[in-house]
């Protein structure tokens, strides 16, 4: 069966879904995505992400698949 929503990605049995997160700081507002299998797991991940977030480079190409 096609997935009806093609943003989403299956794994292991848990549908992944893309969350939307925004933060503002003096430059503006800027969002972008956190996939996760539901508003706890984004919330969860959120608070993973604000614990151990760092730089670790410049992005200089983007493959998509």
């Amino acid at each position: 069966m096609t997935d009806p929503n093609p943003r989403s990605v299956s794994d292991m049995g848990a549908l992944w879904v893309p969350f939307g997160v925004e933060f503002e700081t003096q430059e503006g507002r800027f969002t972008f995505e956190l996939w996760a299998v539901d508003l706890a797991h984004a919330q969860e991940r959120l608070a993973e992400l604000k614990a151990t977030a760092k730089i670790y480079g410049e992005v200089h190409a983007q493959i998509r698949t």
